[in-house]
């Protein structure tokens, strides 16, 4: 089995993000190619979040052609790219705790 599963956890009361801290929301990345997988902890502003995920309806709207989540903490970073076809392309880098291990991958 191959995928991507992006759990979101607000970690931060809101007001965190109304007083200018990026560091209000955090989720986990899985990625699953084969017998190799990855688990990356993630920390993300909340409002960039919400970009990211409306970038996404885009993406499947055919409107965009790629879109990138980053992670603020330790550098994770996943591309999400369609062809006019409908074809998805996910691949990025992901780090776990402390940077200590990486996992990169093209699905």
């Amino acid at each position: 089995m191959t995928g991507i599963c992006l759990p979101l956890k607000i970690l931060r009361p809101p007001r965190r993000e109304k007083q200018g801290n990026p560091y209000n929301t955090t989720f986990h990345i899985r990625v699953v190619s084969g017998s190799f997988s990855g688990y990356a902890f993630c920390e993300y502003d909340i409002k960039e979040f919400i970009r990211f995920a409306r970038e996404m309806e885009e993406l499947f709207c055919f409107k965009r052609d790629k879109t990138e989540l980053n992670d603020i903490c330790y550098g994770s970073k996943v591309v999400f790219c369609m062809d006019k076809t409908g074809l998805l392309d996910i691949s990025g880098k992901i780090f776990g705790h402390a940077a200590e291990q990486c996992l990169e991958f093209d699905l």
